[in-house]
């Protein structure tokens, strides 16, 4: 009997250590190093994407509406598709970052002051195209509509898939 009370007076030091070593690396394990979580589908800093319900992506805000708005002219078979995030990705941070975000800009950004040629399909009324377009620059982040945008310009585009 004498052995059995000596082996449980090791295993509760033993097993305070082993519930204190998990606690330590489950915390470890939740915190970022900041290196790779602020960054894109291209690994370029997004800033802080704030990780909670509110913050705009694809997955959860943009896919329906480029669904509900743009898929029936720009589907996969479409010379400019946008049927899924990398499709899209090629538009919104590619070359033609600039052309994608003067077509559907309402006009605010551009000298003209006139919509792009896209923005009537955002939505059938101005309150939804208005709606639809605040979620799409949030969820791009910088937008622009220079011809050509700069290197920083085109980095700080945030457009996060989940």
């Amino acid at each position: 009997m004498k052995k059995a009370g000596n082996w449980s007076l090791v295993k509760l030091p033993l097993l305070m250590i082993f519930s204190l070593l998990l606690i330590i690396s489950a915390c470890s394990k939740t915190e970022s190093s900041g290196d790779d979580a602020n960054r894109n589908h291209e690994g370029q800093d997004t800033e802080t994407i704030e990780e909670d319900s509110e913050a705009i992506t694809y997955e959860a805000d943009v896919k329906e509406i480029i669904a509900n708005n743009c898929l029936t002219c720009h589907g996969d078979a479409s010379p400019l598709p946008l049927h899924d995030y990398e499709s899209l990705m090629v538009f919104v941070n590619g070359d033609s970052a600039g052309a994608f975000m003067r077509s559907l800009d309402n006009g605010e950004n551009r000298e003209d002051g006139e919509p792009g040629n896209m923005y009537e399909y955002l939505g059938e009324s101005d309150e939804e195209r208005e709606a639809n377009l605040a979620v799409l620059k949030e969820w791009v982040g910088n937008w622009t509509v220079e011809d050509k945008p700069s290197e920083e310009e085109l980095k700080s585009i945030k457009a996060p898939e989940n």
